[in-house]
C-alpha cells in the first residue's frame, strides 16, 4: 500500500486552525502597538498561512492569454465573469469557489486552446462546477448547470469539459487565489467591517479584468487592500501606522504595486456593456445589500 505524505507544515496550520493555541493567543492579544493597530506575532497563524501559500504561488506561472482574439474576447470573458457571480450568489456559495472557478477558467485557457464564443460558457460553468465540489458541502450538480445554461449544454457535455480541465490544469485545484490572500492580509490588521467590505469589493470587480490574469494573486489583494485602505480615513491612519509592520510580512513595497493597481483603479472606473447594452452589474448589485453596507453606490 502507498505511503501517505503528508506536508507537515500544512498539517500544523490544519491543527492551529482546529484546536488553537492558547499561548499564542494570549501573546497576541498582548501585542498592540501604542497606536491601537494589531501586529501580528512572528509564529501567528496568519504568517504561516502566508509564507505557506507564497510558496504554492511561486510554483504558478502567471501570463495573459486571449491577446490574438482582440477586445472582443476579453469582453466576452467579463460577460462570463458577471454569469458566474451571478450564479455563485444564487446558490449562496462562498467566494473561495467564485475564485477558484475563475482561477480554473483561466489557467485553463492560458494552458491550451483558448474557448471560443460558443464554448466559453461551456468552460466557465465547468470551472464553477469543480470549485464548488472543492469548496462547498452541497456542490452544484451537473444538471443544474444544464439547468443555468438555459439547456445550450447537455449533462455530457458539462461532465466531458470538466474532465478536458481538470487535464489541462494537471488536477491542481488546491491553489491560492486573490481571495485566499485578502484573507491573510486584512487579518494583520484591525480594521473595520466596512473597510473589509471594500477591500472584498474590489477584490471581486477585479476578477472582470483579463489584463490582472498576468500577476500573481498575492500582489493582486496587497494592491486592491492599499486603494480600499486610501479611500478611507480610518484606513489611511492604519495605512499610515502600520505600514512598517505590513512591508516586512507581505514582502512588496508599494512601488511594487503601483502597476497592478493603475489597472484596478481603470477597472473601477469602467462600465462595461453587452451586445444588449446590459451592464455588467452583478458584483455591484450583490455589494448595494444592507448586508455589505451600499458599498457600490
Amino acid at each position: 500500500m502507498a505511503k501517505l505524505v503528508i506536508n507537515n507544515q500544512a498539517t500544523i496550520l490544519v491543527k492551529r486552525l482546529m484546536f488553537g493555541d492558547s499561548e499564542q493567543q494570549e501573546n497576541a492579544k498582548r501585542q498592540k502597538s501604542s497606536t491601537g493597530v494589531f501586529v501580528l506575532s512572528e509564529d501567528d497563524v496568519a504568517c504561516d498561512l502566508y509564507s505557506y501559500n507564497s510558496d504554492i504561488e511561486k510554483t504558478m506561472s502567471f501570463q495573459s492569454y486571449g491577446n490574438s482574439k482582440g477586445g472582443s474576447f476579453k469582453t466576452m470573458r467579463s460577460i462570463l465573469v458577471d454569469w458566474l457571480v451571478s450564479v455563485h450568489f444564487a446558490h449562496g456559495f462562498s467566494a473561495n469557489s467564485l475564485f477558484l472557478a475563475v482561477s480554473i477558467l483561466d489557467r485553463y485557457c492560458a494552458a491550451g486552446e483558448t474557448p471560443c464564443r460558443k464554448t466559453l460558457q461551456l468552460y466557465g460553468i465547468a470551472s464553477l462546477l469543480l470549485a464548488t465540489k472543492y469548496h462547498e458541502r452541497n456542490p452544484l450538480r451537473p444538471r443544474d448547470c444544464a439547468t443555468y445554461t438555459a439547456g445550450c449544454y447537455t449533462v455530457e457535455q458539462i461532465l466531458a469539459a470538466e474532465s478536458e480541465i481538470l487535464s489541462a490544469i494537471g488536477f491542481r485545484l488546491s491553489v491560492p487565489t486573490v481571495h485566499t490572500f485578502v484573507h491573510i492580509f486584512l487579518s494583520s490588521l484591525k480594521v473595520n467591517q466596512e473597510i473589509r467590505n471594500s477591500t472584498e469589493y474590489i477584490a471581486e470587480k477585479c476578477l472582470y479584468e483579463m489584463e490582472l490574469v498576468a500577476f500573481p494573486p498575492s500582489l493582486v489583494a496587497f494592491s486592491a487592500m492599499l486603494i480600499a485602505l486610501s479611500c478611507n480615513l480610518h484606513g489611511r491612519q492604519i495605512l499610515q501606522q502600520a505600514w512598517g509592520c505590513l512591508h516586512a510580512r507581505v514582502n512588496y513595497t508599494e512601488d511594487d504595486s503601483t502597476a497592478c493597481k493603475a489597472v484596478i483603479k481603470k477597472q473601477l472606473k469602467a462600465t462595461i456593456f453587452t451586445r444588449s447594452k446590459r451592464k455588467l452589474e452583478a458584483v455591484d448589485q450583490k455589494y448595494t445589500t444592507v448586508a455589505k453596507m451600499d458599498l457600490a453606490l
